[in-house]
This record gives C-alpha cells, sequence and structure tokens, in this order.
C-alpha cells in the first residue's frame, strides 16, 4: 500500500535543471599572427568561413584567451587536405597587435 504513495512523490518531483552539453573545442592546424590580425588554419570540407566561427576573447592574467566554437558545420564534401585559413583582424577581436594572445583550441595534426 506504501508503493503507490511514493511513485506518486517521486513523479512529483522537479528535476534540476542541467546546463546545456559543451562540445568539445574545434582543432586548428596552424596559427599565425601579424600586424593586421589572426589567421588561423581549420579543417574544412569547402564550405568553412569566419562565418562558421563564433570568436571570444577573455582577458586572463596579462594576455588575451582566444576560442573559436565553430556555430555552422560544413557538409560540402571537397575535403581539403589542409584545411582552410581564415584571418580575424585585430579590431573584429577587440584586440590591439601588441596584445599577448594564447588560442585555446587544441593544435592536431592534418
Amino acid at each position: 500500500m506504501l508503493i503507490f504513495p511514493l511513485i506518486a512523490l517521486i513523479q512529483a518531483a522537479p528535476l534540476p535543471e542541467l546546463p546545456p552539453p559543451v562540445a568539445p573545442l574545434e582543432g586548428v592546424y596552424a596559427v599565425h599572427r601579424d600586424t593586421d590580425g589572426l589567421t588561423v588554419r581549420v579543417r574544412s570540407n569547402g564550405c568553412t568561413s569566419a562565418a562558421s566561427f563564433i570568436t571570444t576573447t577573455v582577458q586572463k592574467g596579462d594576455q588575451q584567451e582566444v576560442t573559436l566554437v565553430r556555430e555552422q558545420p560544413d557538409y560540402c564534401r571537397a575535403l581539403l587536405r589542409d584545411g582552410v585559413a581564415i584571418k580575424w583582424t585585430w579590431a573584429q577581436l577587440g584586440l590591439a597587435p601588441s596584445d599577448a594572445v594564447m588560442v585555446r583550441n587544441p593544435v592536431q595534426e592534418q
């Protein structure tokens, strides 16, 4: 007889809200900086561009940490072995050319 009331209490309890799952960071093949901005070589199947990514910049100590998150998957079929080089200007990243910068994305082999 106690089974039914116990089940009713379990079903009525609200579930805790979980944070959304975090996707692993996109691996990059290479990173290059110059006076104009930051160039990152990434995987591409032929349709990857700067618009495919969201960039975030966070001050950590004396350097700026840049993170690239792929927002738009690349479902094309070109299979570019060397990927594509995408450039962001310092202004687009909200940085100065003299800032110390670290890209948080892991480096991967091509």
